[in-house]
């Protein structure tokens, strides 16, 4: 998707605090120039403007996702808010 969308021309801003994943997965679009990656956890606010945000994170680590139900969030709280 973030390709797709740099192909298109747009800027694209990444958030990601890398909890399940990591920087290989973006490696190749780190030196594109309307690509920009910014650590951050997106259950935390951002002060940074966006006209669209698309939230592409998903719980590929079962031991997380379980953890995120014990402590009582759904999974809909997991994917939208994070653990």
């Amino acid at each position: 998707m973030r390709a797709i969308l740099v192909a298109d021309k747009h800027d694209v801003v990444c958030l990601d605090n890398f909890y399940t994943g990591t920087r290989a997965n973006i490696i190749h679009l780190l030196q594109h120039p309307r690509f920009e990656l910014i650590r951050h956890d997106v259950a935390f606010s951002t002060a940074r403007r966006m006209d669209e945000i698309y939230n592409l994170a998903s719980w590929i680590d079962a031991d997380h996702r379980t953890l995120g139900i014990a402590a009582g969030k759904s999974d809909v709280i997991l994917e939208v808010g994070g653990f």
